[in-house]
């Protein structure tokens, strides 16, 4: 396939050199002005989740552009940006998508009525990535992270299309499993609640280290996600029939112990905890539930209490 990435970012550059190396002809549109800083591509230092002993120390030598191009000329547009971003970049998409399908890969929270306004349902589908890390720069653009051997994929309708079966297909080709949801949105919206109450628990020890080391602030985590979940049902959620939510159903110490356990023994997952570098990422989400909260009238005493820790973070 022919697939656009938009951007360079974390995820935009793990699954560009995947997918390419499974021989797709990937193309990253950049920012005017990046195209000579990625001239010497970015080296992966990456664990590969694909096969629990390998790794991924090479050099990527990305394709880019920063014209953005006539979109039809593409099989897929892949995008992935912080939620709060995207509204920024659709007018963009709407002025030169055509007819290609594009790939919305990332958190979604309100996103789909802005995807709208710009962008037709039968234009695009949602999902999210199974990958995380960051950037250093010390001279050579390094990439730390990990690629973990799933993606989540549905579309807004639920239904089982064409185009689905070709991203999936997609992703198999590149020993990338694919977890197709009969509900993409519902279980985007838990996930989105499950990492604003992670996420204000990260905030609240100080990092990332601090939190997966200490079951009593992963459990104050798990509290708020569960609070979190209140707001998902509040928008007609079956939250008990979602799988991403089903361990959240347990005694909140038992949810923080395997947690603590499973960031242990699951060496891909701990990497991308211990390089995400999402402060700002992790306020807007707390803020963006909370919005909702209130506006819905729905009570969350555990999440309600990270408000101040959020604001110092």
């Amino acid at each position: 396939m022919k697939v656009l990435i938009f951007g360079s970012g974390v995820i935009g550059t793990i699954y560009g050199y995947v997918l390419e190396k499974a021989g797709n002809e990937v193309t990253h549109y950049v920012r005017p002005g990046k195209v000579e800083s990625l001239a010497k591509g970015i080296k992966l230092d990456l664990l590969d989740g694909r096969n629990k002993s390998a790794k991924i120390n090479e050099t990527y030598n990305l394709q880019v552009t920063d014209s953005f191009p006539d979109l039809d000329q593409f099989d897929l547009v892949i995008v992935s940006v912080r939620h709060y971003q995207l509204e920024n970049v659709l007018p963009l998409l709407a002025e030169n998508m055509g007819k290609t399908d594009i790939l919305f890969f990332n958190h979604t929270w309100d996103e789909v009525e802005k995807i709208e306004k710009y962008i037709p349902r039968q234009n695009y589908l949602l999902g999210f990535p199974g990958a995380g890390g960051g950037f250093v720069k010390n001279g050579d653009i390094v990439l730390n992270g990990a690629l973990m051997d799933k993606v989540y994929l549905g579309e807004v309708d639920g239904i089982y299309t064409q185009r689905l079966e070709k991203v999936s297909s997609m992703f198999n080709q590149a020993k990338i499993k694919t977890d197709i949801q009969k509900n993409i949105l519902h279980w985007l919206w838990v996930h989105f609640a499950i990492n604003a109450g992670l996420g204000s628990a990260i905030l609240k020890s100080g990092d990332a280290l601090e939190f997966m080391k200490s079951i009593s602030k992963i459990r104050e985590g798990v509290l708020c996600a569960q609070d979190a979940f209140e707001v998902c049902k509040s928008r007609g959620v079956d939250v008990k029939s979602l799988a991403n939510a089903k361990p959240f159903s347990l005694p909140s110490w038992l949810v923080a112990f395997t947690f603590w356990i499973l960031l242990k023994v699951d060496k891909p997952q701990r990497r991308i905890f211990e390089y995400y570098d999402g402060t700002e990422e992790m306020k807007k989400i707390y803020d963006d539930l909370t919005n909702t909260a209130e506006k819905n009238k729905i009570n969350m005493p555990y999440f309600s209490k990270m408000k101040k820790s959020i604001a110092q973070a």
